[in-house]
């Protein structure tokens, strides 16, 4: 979903500017959305009223303006802060307010722009908390891997090798050292 977001916020006729820096502004940019979602969800009413109107009216118009996602996605983030702003405040908002701006996000976030799941709700742990992990395991599973190579215990190196392969990692061993990545189709 991370991708898709990405894409989403450039124009359809824009070419991308591609770069793994993106793609993590793009996750955490999503991740707010998701918090915003999963607060609205675990919200209990109150009673102050929150005005969804004028953020409809404008996805609407950023959605009939030739596709115009990057300022759908605006919207977005405009509601995300407003209706963040309007839960911090002790009174809350009222329940038809509530069901106003979950039915908002839900009909932008998922039917629209397919980026926030129905009813779905934030990950257990942070993606990037994620991935930075898996690096980090893939690193020990790299230096250990050489440990093995340099003992020349090559039946657990090629072991290591096979079993990650299996898992859909694949290693490249270069003159620099080994090197993973996902292996395509997996």
């Amino acid at each position: 979903l991370a991708i898709r977001f990405f894409i989403l916020q450039s124009h359809y006729r824009s070419p991308l500017d591609f770069s793994l820096a993106a793609i993590r502004a793009s996750t955490t940019g999503l991740e707010k959305l998701r918090q915003t979602r999963k607060r609205l969800n675990e919200n209990t009413p109150g009673a102050a009223l929150f005005d969804t109107a004028p953020f409809v009216q404008r996805f609407s118009e950023a959605m009939d303006d030739d596709f115009n996602t990057p300022i759908a996605i605006a919207v977005l983030f405009d509601f995300s802060k407003a209706i963040n702003t309007a839960l911090d405040r002790s009174e809350g908002i009222s329940e038809e307010s509530l069901k106003a701006s979950i039915d908002f996000m839900e009909s932008a976030g998922t039917e629209v722009l397919g980026i926030i799941g129905p009813g779905e709700t934030v990950p257990h742990g942070d993606m990037l908390q994620t991935q930075t992990r898996l690096s980090r395991v893939m690193e020990i599973l790299i230096e250990l891997r050489a440990d093995a190579r340099r003992q020349k215990n090559f039946a657990l190196s090629d072991t290591i090798r096979d079993r990650l392969l299996e898992a859909g990692i694949e290693i490249k061993d270069t003159k620099e050292g080994a090197s993973w990545s996902n292996k395509t189709g997996a």
